[in-house]
């Protein structure tokens, strides 16, 4: 089976704030269909890169291609049809529900007089039967619990039908349960419905059990780029993270772990 064609590309893409380099000379390409996460130390310009792909970071150099199409030629509501991003901390309008939330991901879909249509209602409903919300569509999203909150914004992403979905830090805040459960959400979105997912993921081990493919950055440029097994080496984690680590295996998926060389053994 050959390779699945690229859904989004980086061609040695420049950024700047303030003068000062965040990206430099970043070249990258994530294939339909697959989940890839962005890891790397804190400042490594791993939600610089993302911003960038979606037009809210606008680049000094380079280009991104969207269905090798490149996104400074789309207008803002265009390239929003194609591609979705949640951010790390958004937002609750105050006094709104489930729905309302959810339903504001057809915006780049309504003209500035056009009132929501049967389409726009059919993928919020999709979009909060995905996500097990239709039992708390009405529900204020002040009242959600922090995992049901994350579930409500990741439905409205959902809502764009955009087919690309961005999300930074998607886990940030929360517990090892809710954890798992957004982060087996998204994968099995991505299995069911084809999604490509692009996500900065801080855990190198979640990264790895959750992803197809892992872009390690420092420094503002790409360090290393495929499956984990080719990235997460020893190596390579101690050029990015200055931390030696022994790799194992997890008992029960096989799943690639990282830990640090030095944890200190169990009290005596």
């Amino acid at each position: 089976m050959g390779l699945s064609p690229i859904a989004l590309a980086a061609e040695q893409l420049d950024l700047h704030y303030g003068g000062r380099p965040v990206l430099h000379q970043v070249s990258v390409a994530f294939r339909r269909g697959a989940v890839t996460a962005l890891c790397g130390p804190n400042g490594s310009g791993k939600s610089s890169l993302l911003r960038a792909l979606c037009g809210l970071a606008p680049v000094t150099g380079g280009r991104v291609l969207v269905n090798d199409r490149p996104t400074a030629d789309l207008p803002p509501r265009d390239l929003a049809r194609r591609l979705a991003i949640l951010p790390q901390t958004p937002e609750v309008p105050a006094g709104i529900t489930v729905r309302e939330l959810v339903g504001f991901g057809r915006h780049p879909h309504l003209g500035l007089l056009r009132r929501p249509g049967p389409e726009d209602r059919q993928a919020v409903d999709w979009a909060l039967e995905k996500t097990l919300l239709h039992p708390l569509a009405d529900r204020p999203v002040a009242l959600l619990s922090g995992g049901e909150r994350q579930r409500a914004w990741i439905a409205m992403t959902l809502a764009q039908r955009t087919g690309i979905l961005l999300l930074d830090e998607p886990t940030t805040y929360l517990d090892i349960r809710h954890q798992h459960d957004v982060l087996t959400l998204i994968r099995r979105l991505n299995r069911e419905e084809g999604l490509t997912v692009i996500w900065v993921l801080h855990d190198l081990n979640q990264a790895a059990a959750y992803s197809d493919a892992l872009v390690l950055l420092r420094d503002g440029t790409v360090v290393a780029d495929g499956p984990p097994e080719s990235v997460l080496t020893p190596e390579c984690l101690k050029q990015v993270f200055d931390l030696d680590v022994v790799l194992a295996r997890h008992p029960l998926s096989g799943a690639l772990l990282c830990l640090p060389a030095d944890l200190p053994g169990a009290a005596g």
